[in-house]
This record gives structure tokens, C-alpha cells and sequence, in this order.
């Protein structure tokens, strides 16, 4: 869709539009890094909690197929990206980032019930993600730049399982994580660039609330978390752009302590077990480039 967009533009207007860049700065490059951007996300997820033979064994009872998993949702969420970017050819090409991801809607849930029944349904879902990276450019060619960064982000995902039913009710999981990233830049041409992204972080403060069960912000360790990115921009005005990207992201959580259940008589006791999430994000939007 994008290249229909370009395809259609006057020439005349790409070729007359020069921001102030500095020498060896692609002046492609530094407007796509001094913009504001909202996009439409479509965000579709897939957790797991895998069986956890140490802790809660699963068996599924159909003959001959065991289960290797405690529950799992797949999902497809929409929602908006909002972006904003800044770099700097005063300050050493410096680079401030912050972003926010919100989505919500309704992911398949597969599990089983306290006896080890086959369990499905429809389960809420409502993501929010945030992040701030601060970096610095580096010109590693005419058409190239390269920008190493740090990063600090989180996410909130409020989870209503059995959405729509008597007896529905909702979990919460937070986490947030720091690490370390880069993005790789190509203007291919003085209106296309590409930027891709790759960061690899640890998550800390992880926790889940399921207030039903017992559990109170109760605590899921920390651990890695991954974060790659593609996209494609294309200048469709003086200042205005189209663009489309894929991001990919992955973590687990660990397993909680024991808690006990309220008001269980006779008394029981519940854990958050192990669990693991990929996100595999499509954007469409536009940017307004103040550089």
C-alpha cells in the first residue's frame, strides 16, 4: 500500500525537500528520527504456561496424548502506537525515544479445571507497553546510520478469564525490564528508509494479581526479554510520512511462591506457574517529521 501511495506522488516534491542536516548526517534518516508518529497496531499474542512436572502436572485424558501444557491463549488484539523521537545534530546526534503500546480484545483459552478436564473458552485481553530509549547516533556511511541505545520499559496485560461468563474474573501481570538495543538505518533512496531494531533486556519487578485465588502482587522473578523490529517508511509530503512494521517480542515469567487459597475449606493452596509470551505486532501509520 505504501509504494501505491509513493508511486503516485510528483517527484518534484521528494526532490526539493532538504532538512538541516549536518555533513555525513542522511538527512532521510534524521527526519524519520525527529517525528511523532500514531499507528494502528494489531497485536497478536500467544502465551503458554508448559507443564510443570515439579509443580502441577497436567495429563490430558484422551488416550495416549499427553499434554505439555497448563493452559495457553492465542489472540489477536487492535489497538494504537504512539511515538515520539528526537536526535539531536547539535548534541552528537543524541537519541530520546518514548513509545506507548495499547491494545485490548479477545483471545482463545485452552486449559484444564482443577480435575484435569479439557477446558475452553474466551478470555479478555487488554495489553499496555511502554518504553524510553536514549542513545546516540553514529554515521557508518553516506546511507547509513547506526544508533546503540539504552532502554527502559514495562507492560501491563489485564487478563478476564471466562469473559462473559457467571463466575469470569481478572488477573493482572506487570513487569518492567532495562536493556540494551540498537537500530540500523538505510536510506535506500532520499524517501525510503528502513530501520531495523534488535534489543535483548531483563525483565525485574514481575508480578500477578488474582485476587480470587489469593495471590496480591504476588512476585514472578525476573528474566530475559527480547525485542526485534523492521519497518519501512516512506515520505508521502515535505514532512509527512507513511509507514508499515513488524516487531517481534518474547519473555517468561517464573513461578511464584505458595499461597493459600481464601476461604477454602478444607484449605488449599495455589502458585502462578512458569509461563512464556511472544508478541508478533503489525503497525500502519503516519508520522509528522519536525526536523
Amino acid at each position: 500500500m505504501a509504494l501505491a501511495v509513493w508511486s503516485a506522488l510528483p517527484a518534484a516534491g521528494v526532490e526539493t525537500y532538504s532538512p538541516c542536516a549536518k555533513p555525513g548526517e542522511n538527512p532521510a534518516i534524521m527526519a524519520v528520527n525527529n517525528s511523532i508518529s500514531l499507528a494502528f497496531l494489531n497485536a497478536n499474542m500467544d502465551y503458554i504456561e508448559p507443564s510443570d512436572s515439579g509443580a502441577l502436572p497436567v495429563t490430558n485424558y484422551s488416550p495416549g496424548n499427553g499434554a505439555n501444557y497448563l493452559d495457553y491463549e492465542e489472540g489477536s488484539l487492535n489497538g494504537a502506537r504512539l511515538s515520539v523521537s528526537w536526535m539531536s545534530p547539535t548534541y552528537a546526534d543524541l537519541y530520546v525515544q518514548a513509545q506507548w503500546d495499547g491494545a485490548t480484545g479477545q483471545a482463545n483459552y485452552t486449559g484444564f479445571d482443577t480435575n484435569n478436564n479439557p477446558v475452553t473458552g474466551i478470555s479478555g485481553a487488554t495489553i499496555q507497553d511502554y518504553q524510553l530509549k536514549l542513545g546516540k547516533g553514529i554515521v557508518t556511511g553516506e546511507k547509513w546510520m547506526l544508533t546503540p541505545y539504552a532502554s527502559f520499559g514495562g507492560r501491563h496485560w489485564t487478563r478476564v478469564i471466562g469473559e462473559g461468563t457467571s463466575g469470569d474474573y481478572n488477573e493482572t501481570y506487570q513487569h518492567f525490564y532495562l536493556g540494551v538495543g540498537s537500530l540500523v538505518q538505510y536510506a535506500a533512496t532520499d524517501a525510503w528508509v528502513i530501520t531495523g531494531e534488535a534489543m535483548v533486556g531483563r525483565t525485574f519487578y514481575a508480578w500477578i494479581n488474582d485476587a480470587p485465588d489469593g495471590l496480591d502482587h504476588a512476585p514472578l522473578g525476573a528474566a530475559p526479554i527480547l525485542k526485534l523490529g523492521l519497518e519501512a517508511d516512506a515520505r508521502a509530503g515535505e514532512r509527512l510520512h507513511l509507514f508499515a512494521g513488524f516487531d517481534y517480542t518474547y519473555f517468561t515469567y517464573g513461578q511464584s511462591d505458595v499461597y493459600l487459597v481464601p476461604n477454602s475449606n478444607p484449605q488449599e493452596v495455589v502458585l502462578e506457574p512458569i509461563s512464556r509470551t511472544q508478541m508478533f505486532d503489525v503497525t500502519l501509520g503516519a508520522r509528522f517529521s519536525y526536523f
